[in-house]
């Protein structure tokens, strides 16, 4: 999709999920930048601003290693995401440290802050606490992290799965499928999307080697689920991995959604005039969704 109509694309979106409600921070960790209902910009707040507003102003060196030792694992995760942005490749020794961090978040912060500055450490912390994870949800293995009393241990499987797939392990394919699929909670559905968006990025031979198609996968969400916060977050993993995704996986998954008897008019409209997009940018850079 052309940037300028990604760009409007992904305004006409936001506003949507902030009409209808759904929680900011779904679409802030997807990397959407949040937009008012009525159109107006509504800016994000800097990594430096969050930690000031948590109390611990980092404009030196020394202030972020403070916010390091908090004692809060939100200050400690963005003050590890503050310093790779800040230091880039001089961070990466101080950065490690955070691997052992206690909390999951500031490890996975860490593990994905490593990658992004070419260092793979954080993959095998990583697949360790994936391999807890899935031990701690009982004898039955990855099928007990589906019993409601590890609701919440399915989440943390299928944050660190994405955090593996974005390293190129696709360990939490298999789990991410069936969370998509069969899961009767909202958010291990929305979860598992992002899980099997980014296990997309993998060439497609390697996914032939490995037997995996999330295409496949996500076209069948596409045809069967009935939440509209699930749909929006479909479109939203379409629409941010627009320029990295097969043409062919984008196209199946807006054929699908707009022939979706789950889906509103109005989205399945949306999401053919999308299709047009892919194929034909309109000369005026719009979607129809103004």
């Amino acid at each position: 999709m052309p940037r300028t109509i990604l760009a409007v694309y992904e305004r006409c979106l936001v506003s949507r999920w902030l009409q209808g409600g759904v929680m900011a921070a779904v679409f802030l960790s997807a990397g959407v930048p949040a937009v008012a209902s009525g159109g107006d910009c509504k800016r994000v707040l800097p990594l430096n601003e969050k930690l000031e507003d948590h109390g611990y102003p980092c404009q030196t060196l020394e202030q972020i290693e403070i916010a390091l030792r908090a004692g809060d694992q939100t200050v400690r995760r963005l003050a590890v995401l503050l310093l790779a942005e800040r230091y880039a490749e001089h961070s990466i020794p101080r950065i490690k440290d955070a691997l052992s961090d206690e909390h999951l978040v500031v490890r996975m912060a860490a593990a994905g802050a490593l990658r992004k500055l070419g260092d793979q450490s954080g993959l095998e912390p990583m697949r360790t606490d994936w391999e807890r994870l899935v031990r701690t949800g009982g004898d039955d293995g990855e099928a007990a992290l589906f019993q409601k009393a590890n609701i919440a241990l399915l989440r943390d499987v299928m944050d660190v799965s994405r955090v593996l797939a974005e390293f190129g392990d696709n360990r939490g394919y298999r789990l991410a499928e069936q969370a998509a699929l069969n899961s009767e909670f909202e958010g291990h559905r929305y979860q598992a999307i992002w899980v099997l968006t980014e296990i997309a990025h993998t060439s497609r031979e390697k996914l032939e080697q490995e037997g995996l198609n999330p295409g496949a996968v996500l076209e069948k969400v596409a045809a069967s689920e009935k939440s509209k916060t699930v749909q929006d977050q479909l479109f939203g993993a379409m629409s941010k991995f627009s320029k990295e995704l097969d043409p062919d996986l984008l196209t199946g998954v807006l054929r699908t959604l707009a022939s979706s008897p789950h889906v509103s008019e109005a989205d399945r409209k949306w999401a053919r005039q999308l299709q047009k997009d892919f194929a034909e940018p309109p000369a005026d850079g719009k979607t129809g969704r103004e």
